[in-house]
């Protein structure tokens, strides 16, 4: 296993054991909808790994960043090691 896949299935098991803050309520109702278990008296969501594979498999490779004070539009590619793992 490469180092940085090793990275991320740490990150994975964190995201299902630790959890992240989500303060919107729409929001946790999506993701437990979704498969992830929601805290009932707080706002931590915790995120098992097939949600989050599911999610990144869905991800966009290219966004746009706007800046429309600036008048900027700007393409930024996500990191192409990130797409291979979660992308095999």
């Amino acid at each position: 296993q490469s180092e940085m896949e090793q990275i991320h299935a740490e990150s994975l098991r964190i995201l299902a054991m630790a959890g992240v803050r989500v303060r919107d309520p729409e929001c946790r109702g999506l993701l437990a909808r979704a498969g992830a278990q929601v805290d009932p008296d707080g706002e931590k969501v915790y995120l098992p790994g097939r949600l989050v594979e599911e999610c990144l498999a869905t991800a966009p490779s290219h966004f746009l960043l706007h800046n429309y004070e600036e008048g900027i539009r700007r393409g930024l590619p996500l990191c192409a090691q990130t797409e291979a793992i979660a992308r095999p």
